[in-house]
């Protein structure tokens, strides 16, 4: 018996021994971290435990955090990791500390926060819908574009207070791609607490949970404003803003689209005779009033299948197809027009209402004899319109039977300089000039070339007269003064600060009103000092307004330009009119110099240009020398400075640099 208690109490100490074993082995099999601390030290970790807190400073973290917490539930950060440990006691000195690594946790709580705040401060609306449409949340944004507040959204459907159920088809086709890539996106619009209606554009997205549908995320921008630009673009690439009327590019799309169609059609070129006189003896607004009245009353003369445009200026466009065009009955409706008063005031401030009466002139082209360019149609309409203005008033001229040929060569030619100006075709050559005997550069002129992709490369001579005809010259002179601006400023920064711009300017230049401001604008533009730049003028530019002339002259040299009179001699060359002229320079015309070997007049000539020169204390240059014997008789009369051939034609940018290096 006594045998028998005695291995049961063996049998019971040893359970008791295997049990404990288990539990102070059950810890290190934990991944947790498990602590155990007694009188405020740590007398027990696992190896999870073991695995984080490996350094002394991380143990008295740990420490400092349980002492924080008195003995209470605490998070601590140890190596961008965060733990919570809950606190068990053991007895009043003993504790055990279970933690459990919550750093997932924290990254999610930390994207929930951002995500809460990109909700509150989208400018864009935002919705969240539960699985049944059913609105959730509402940012401040939405409720800002809807005027709905946020109480009126919550536990609506969506189509509540959207207007989306007006559109059940369109809802249904978003709906269904929506459930086919969990994601749609597309414009739509939605309606207002006001019932107004606004185009927003629309980003969904599904949630899913186990693949079920757990939430939809709306994003809603207001597109409205931005339509309203759209819809403006498209107005203003189609119609002109004066008239409301269609434009060039408008004209030129439905041109081409005719002729994609194979329609015959007419285009019909019609301009005011003059029509610049009533903007100058009036006003703009004035002018305004008729070419609006004009447009008005042009619409009688086009039929719903017609159009009719505004080019430019005083210049429509009505354009036909073949079958509804009748000739006759078109132009009785335009004389009818024109032989009425166009009705305006001569002070838009007060109520005095002025008659004016205008004229037209019309040119007219036909479709088939076009090569089927609508760049084509429109010039040969426009080349017939000219032609028409040699004749009685309120003419017209068909493109077909037309004979002034020069005029047709005329109208090319504006038409190819315009584009010259808009594609920058025009390029700048310099001719370097000399100081003699030294043979040292002093400056340079600026002279015009025009590369041309259908006329190739076209020297001054072959344009500049018509330019100067057609008035482009103050465009195509502007042109020319800001590219060499730009050239000298570079040569400056490079050192030569020694050296002279010479720049023509034109008659039509000069009467620029807005000259003065143009030129410093440029001037400015490349810091370029005033003192740098001589500017060349004819006698016949200053004689035309002299006293006007010469007081703008007397202006622009107060800001420290310099003048020089080209191809003196040609002109008046009255001494008691050079004496009045602010000159720095006169410039001998080259048709002197190349005859100063058999005409012994010219040689006279040149020496008494010289002589006035030296009389009026003006430099003299002489221009056009071509060769030694005319250097060498320029040299012995006293002549110091000169420009030609002898030395170097015009050349272009990199030419001219490598000139001066040659130096």
């Amino acid at each position: 018996m006594s045998y028998i208690i005695l291995v049961v109490i063996i049998l019971i100490i040893f359970h008791i021994f295997i049990h404990k074993k288990k539990l102070y082995l059950l810890p290190e099999k934990n991944n947790n971290p498990i602590i155990l601390i007694r009188k405020k030290k740590i007398k027990y970790m696992n190896g999870a435990a073991k695995c984080i807190f490996y350094q002394k400073e991380d143990l008295d973290i740990l420490e400092n955090e349980v002492m924080k917490s008195n003995y209470k539930e605490f998070e601590v950060k140890i190596n961008n990791s965060y733990y919570n440990f809950n606190v068990s006691t053991i007895d009043k000195n003993s504790y055990n500390l279970y933690g459990k690594n919550i750093t997932k946790l924290k990254e999610t709580e930390k994207k929930l926060e951002i995500t809460s705040k990109i909700f509150e401060i989208s400018k864009d609306g935002i919705l969240i819908l539960d699985e049944n449409f059913v609105i959730i949340a509402v940012n401040d944004a939405f409720t800002k574009i809807s005027l709905f507040t946020e109480e009126e959204y919550i536990g609506k459907k969506i189509w509540d207070t959207t207007g989306l159920l007006e559109r059940k088809e369109e809802f249904k086709n978003i709906l269904k791609a929506l459930l086919k890539l969990d994601y749609w996106e597309g414009e739509t619009w939605f309606r207002k607490k006001t019932k107004e209606i606004y185009n927003v554009y629309l980003k969904i997205k599904i949630i899913r949970r186990n693949k079920k549908i757990i939430n939809y995320i709306i994003s809603i921008e207001d597109i409205t404003y931005l339509n309203k630009i759209e819809q403006r673009t498209n107005f203003i690439k189609n119609y002109d803003l004066l008239t409301g009327l269609h434009n060039r590019n408008f004209i030129i799309e439905k041109v081409e689209k005719y002729f994609a169609e194979n329609k015959k059609i007419y285009l019909l070129y019609l301009d005011i005779d003059n029509f610049k006189k009533v903007n100058d003896s009036l006003n703009y607004k004035a002018g305004d009033k008729i070419l609006n009245d004009l447009s008005e009353y042009l619409k009688s003369c086009v039929n719903s299948s017609d159009e009719l445009g505004r080019l430019e200026g005083d210049k429509f466009v009505l354009l036909y197809e073949e079958k509804d065009y009748n000739e006759k009955e078109i132009l009785d409706k335009l004389y009818k027009i024109f032989k009425l008063p166009f009705k305006t005031y001569e002070n838009p401030f007060l109520d005095e209402v002025k008659d004016v009466y205008l004229n037209f002139s019309l040119g007219i082209a036909y479709s088939e004899n076009s090569n089927k360019s609508a760049f084509d149609l429109v010039k040969n309409a426009e080349i017939a319109m000219y032609d028409s203005k040699v004749d009685k008033k309120n003419s017209f001229r068909n493109y077909e039977k037309l004979k002034n040929r020069d005029l047709i060569k005329e109208v090319e030619l504006e038409s190819d300089l315009r584009k010259a100006i808009e594609n920058d075709e025009f390029i700048v050559y310099y001719q370097p000039q000399i100081m003699i005997p030294e043979e040292k550069i002093l400056g340079m002129e600026a002279l015009i070339r025009w590369q041309s992709p259908k006329r190739g490369f076209v020297n001054p001579g072959g344009f500049i007269e018509f330019a100067e005809k057609s008035g482009l010259i103050v465009e195509i002179g502007e042109i020319v003064f800001e590219k060499s601006c730009k050239f000298f400023k570079e040569l400056m920064e490079n050192g030569r600060k020694d050296l002279l711009l010479s720049v023509n300017l034109s008659p039509l230049q000069f009467d620029d009103i807005d000259l003065i401001d143009k030129i410093m604008s440029i001037v400015e533009k490349y810091n370029i000092p005033t003192n740098k730049i001589k500017l060349e003028i004819t006698e016949s530019l200053i004689m035309k307004d002299m006293d006007n002339n010469i007081k703008k002259m007397e202006e622009l040299k107060s800001l420290g330009f310099k003048f020089s009179m080209d191809d003196f001699g040609t002109g008046y060359s009255s001494l008691s009119y050079l004496k009045n002229f602010p000159l720095d320079f006169l410039k001998i015309d080259q048709s002197f110099i190349r005859n100063l070997r058999d005409d012994e007049s010219d040689k006279n000539l040149v020496k008494a240009i010289l002589d006035i020169g030296k009389i009026f204390k003006l430099g003299v240059i002489a221009e056009g020398v071509e060769t030694k014997e005319q250097l060498e008789f320029l040299k012995g009369i006293g002549v110091t400075e000169i420009q030609g051939y002898y030395y170097s034609k015009p050349i272009s940018d990199t030419e001219f640099i490598k000139f001066l290096e040659k130096e």
